[in-house]
């Protein structure tokens, strides 16, 4: 491929997960209009969000099958046009939670039709160094389409309504249908040609039985507690945000949505930092949960002060609170779900500990989607908040647990 032409296929692959993001954040965006205007009780609204994560997760390890021994190209545009479908049907479906936990639900698959592929394609037609910075672009773009989510969201309830926030990504996704398959016709050529001339990877592949207790010795299970915990953490403060400021600060739905443009902002820094801090001093992926985890419980003391202080300054002081909680949780994962797997590229099982580690995340995720609910509803705000920080505890001990071997596993890898 010229530099054209992978600058090309970069800039269709973040239109794509840009596309993704909108697709499927925007139900998690428009939540609240729909529980005020009484569609649906938080129990309900939580069980559809828990639907697409459910699906999500579970389709990661489908998509990753069929993405090697089928075209990725392919498994785009069946997501694409399924995705268009599933929004625009969303607002006849309002206020049956069955069948929006179904529509959702085959969202979820859609959406787990894009990351699989996305990464056949970019590792299959650009080097290693270009992959890593394709990554990064196409994970900013993706926060990208959080913070325009929200903030298209907060339009449509401040001067449409809530099925707008539908309506538009589906037109969305349908444009980027188009787009993709006009993109891969002309890049067809050189997508064939650049696989003839990438420099193979050396690993050292080992079977499925000596992969297991590789694993295991590796400290992976108390690992993917860690990563179940943060996927809770992480999904469930963003998708209840806007429900949360709503309730406590007594913020109107358009309000409470904008102010969850912050949350996306701190993710990108937040990954940045991150890539920094392991880069020159952490070097340990669990070293680094730890620290992030640590910092979660610190930045999270505001926000259990503020929530009683009925002073104006509390809810902005709670959201900057909120944001960073959020961001070291967006840290930890790119920590855990974007450097570990890559430690065991060697064994030639990076995409397998990377499938595996994904479907962790959305355990995660799916939980916190009624858990928080169920919470906030029987206990109230504030002890769903020392519900968060009573999981950063957790997650912080199964660390330590995963500490020794997991340095032991890579003290051998290096040696």
């Amino acid at each position: 491929m010229t530099k054209k032409q992978e600058h090309w296929l970069v800039a269709l692959c973040s239109l794509l997960y840009f596309t993704s993001y909108f697709t499927r954040k925007n139900f998690a965006a428009v939540m609240v209009e729909m529980i005020s205007i009484g569609l649906f009780d938080k129990e309900s609204a939580g069980m559809i969000v828990s639907a697409l994560f459910i699906t999500y997760g579970a389709g990661q390890i489908l998509s990753g099958f069929l993405g090697d021994r089928f075209s990725p190209s392919h498994l785009i545009v069946c997501g694409l046009a399924l995705t268009t479908v599933c929004n625009l049907a969303m607002p006849h479906a309002a206020g049956k939670a069955w069948l929006c936990m179904v529509i959702w639900g085959v969202n979820g698959l859609a959406q787990a039709l894009f990351w699989p592929p996305l990464v056949r394609l970019l590792s299959e037609n650009l080097t290693h160094d270009g992959f890593v910075r394709a990554n990064l672009v196409v994970t900013a773009a993706a926060h990208s389409a959080t913070i325009l989510i929200f903030l298209f969201t907060a339009f449509c309830l401040s001067f449409v309504d809530w099925r707008t926030a539908f309506y538009g990504p589906a037109v969305l996704s349908g444009a980027m249908l188009v787009l993709w398959l006009a993109g891969m016709r002309l890049l067809r050529p050189a997508r064939k040609k650049s696989r003839q001339v990438q420099d193979p990877i050396k690993t050292e592949v080992i079977g499925g039985r000596q992969f297991m207790p590789l694993l295991l010795a590796a400290g992976l299970v108390p690992i993917l507690l860690v990563i179940v915990l943060q996927g809770y953490l992480r999904d469930g403060i963003d998708a209840w945000l806007p429900t949360f400021f709503s309730e406590v600060f007594s913020q109107g739905s358009a309000s409470s949505v904008l102010a969850s443009v912050v949350l996306p902002i701190f993710a990108i820094l937040s990954v940045y930092a991150a890539g920094a801090l392991h880069r020159r001093f952490l070097r340990n992926e669990v070293v680094g949960a730890l620290f992030f985890f640590a910092l979660s419980l610190i930045v999270s003391l505001p926000l259990l002060l503020c929530m009683e202080w009925g002073h104006p300054a509390a809810s902005v002081i709670s959201l900057i609170s909120v944001a960073l909680f959020s961001g070291s949780m967006h840290a930890l994962n790119f920590m855990l779900i974007s450097c570990l797997p890559a430690r065991f590229v060697r064994y030639g099982r990076a995409a397998t500990t990377s499938g595996i580690c994904n479907a962790a995340t959305y355990i995660g995720s799916a939980t916190a989607s009624y858990g928080i609910a169920l919470t906030a509803n029987t206990l109230g705000w504030k002890a769903t908040v020392l519900s968060w920080l009573g999981i950063a505890v957790l997650g912080l001990l199964a660390c330590l647990l995963a500490l020794r071997p997991y340095t032991r596993f890579l003290n051998k890898k290096e040696g």
